[in-house]
């Protein structure tokens, strides 16, 4: 389950080497339940870890399984920003 910022807003952050087809599912289903809620596509582990760094809170880390630089640093330094990663195996599209 995805933490609820706020007790309303959820703010998602994406990785993927490519473009996932779960990327655009997850961008709809945001617009169809919750058009608060915010998904941000980084453009790759620097820019992940410049917004980890920020002290922002985020609810989750949706990453595609094979994408670049998905490692244990990874996912130590989301979850120690209180960010849960979601490694994500679907088509890309």
């Amino acid at each position: 389950m995805v933490a609820a910022l706020n007790g309303q807003r959820h703010v998602l952050l994406g990785l993927a080497s490519r473009t996932p087809t779960w990327t655009t599912t997850i961008c709809q289903r945001l617009e169809h339940h919750d058009h608060s809620s915010e998904f941000i596509l980084c453009t790759g582990t620097a820019d992940l870890f410049n917004r980890l760094g920020i002290g922002r809170l985020f609810s989750a880390l949706f990453i595609d399984h094979r994408t670049v630089g998905l490692d244990r640093e990874l996912i130590t330094r989301s979850t120690s920003a209180g960010c849960p990663v979601v490694a994500r195996r679907g088509r890309s599209g």
